[in-house]
């Protein structure tokens, strides 16, 4: 179950607005082309772990292009995964987990789990997946939708 720290925000392209929902293309652009991104200076809010307070860092935006961070669940989620990952993950029918169906908000060894996530194999072909959106998305004549259309429109001609 997601946390939530306070209400929805407004903004279309907030990835908190999209986690766990069924998703549209016009969704998707939003998700991964015009992700809402912390502005500079945001204040991120701090998680105490241990005898720690620790919080999310911009600089990790910079450095995992597939991230995104949600101040309604004081979390990351993967961008590419949100959009694109199955419902189970393994044989054992597992679920997703943190950066995926739910926010990672553990900070202590925040970029090894990014790094973890990122050569797991699912990431993998989330983000194949979104290599293959954003060609399509350029080039509608690549969409396997506007092909079919098109032979089945010269079919009936």
């Amino acid at each position: 179950m997601l946390r939530v720290c306070q209400s929805r925000i407004n903004s279309e392209n907030y990835i908190g607005n999209f986690v766990g929902v069924p998703l549209t293309d016009a969704d998707r652009r939003k998700i991964l082309f015009n992700c809402w991104s912390p502005p500079s200076g945001f204040s991120f809010i701090y998680s105490t772990v241990g005898a720690q307070n620790r919080s999310f860092q911009k600089q990790w935006l910079n450095d995992f292009t597939w991230l995104a961070y949600s101040n309604i669940y004081n979390g990351a989620f993967c961008k590419w995964c949100v959009v694109f990952a199955p419902q189970t993950v393994s044989r054992s029918a597992k679920p997703p987990g943190s950066l995926v169906s739910g926010p990672h908000c553990n900070y202590k060894k925040a970029k090894e789990h990014c790094n973890n996530h990122q050569n797991c194999h699912y990431h993998k072909l989330c983000a194949a997946m979104f290599d293959n959106f954003v060609q399509t998305d350029a080039d509608k004549s690549r969409d396997v939708r506007n092909a079919l259309h098109s032979n089945r429109h010269k079919a009936v001609e």
